[in-house]
């Protein structure tokens, strides 16, 4: 395939998402509310009813790239103190990183893979072989697209309150989440 129609191609593909998008706002009554300029806008989608608040954002307390979702208790806009905790989350300079990975690799270990019977299980229902993991960037592997950040009622702003959620390659239905509250690991559930 000549470079000019490779460049057709890309273009053709590009104009097509860009329709779909457009068609997508409009079908689903989008609308936009920027929580801090040139940070982090999230977009309203109200699908079937259920409406919801999504975006991506770089935040300094993972040092990358993370996706929002923010559920409304109003019906239409996230309330003040889920604003704050954003803005809050995305000033926060400590790293939870480190902590995150090594509850996920804890939580992996005991209770997906060395028990012989959830291991049985887990590869007999998904039908994929579960490897040894023994360090945060062999877990890694196993967690794809990295984490998402959902943010429910919350109560009170100065407590730092959210879930972080991962895809995992164990359970990818369910994926694995973990609570964090005051920046420290809480726990962690499917």
């Amino acid at each position: 395939m000549s470079f000019l129609a490779k460049l057709y191609w890309r273009y053709r593909l590009w104009r097509t998402a860009r329709f779909l998008d457009k068609r997508l706002r409009r079908e689903c009554g989008v609308s936009c509310l920027e929580v801090l300029p040139k940070k982090l806008t999230l977009t309203r989608y109200n699908v079937a009813n259920n409406l919801f608040w999504d975006g991506e954002a770089y935040f300094p307390f993972w040092r990358g790239k993370v996706r929002v979702s923010v559920c409304s208790d109003d019906g239409e806009r996230p309330s003040a103190q889920q604003l704050q905790l954003l803005r809050t989350m995305l000033c926060h300079e400590g790293s939870i990183r480190p902590g995150v990975e090594a509850a996920l690799l804890k939580y992996y270990q005991t209770s997906v893979y060395n028990p012989l019977s959830t291991r049985r299980m887990y590869e007999e229902l998904f039908r994929v072989s579960l490897p040894e993991v023994n360090t945060p960037a062999q877990m890694q592997k196993l967690l794809p697209g990295g984490p998402s950040v959902c943010i429910g009622i919350v109560g009170d702003a100065s407590q730092a309150r959210f879930e972080l959620h991962f895809h995992c390659l164990w359970d990818e239905e369910h994926g694995v989440t973990v609570h964090i509250e005051d920046w420290k690991v809480r726990r962690l559930s499917v």
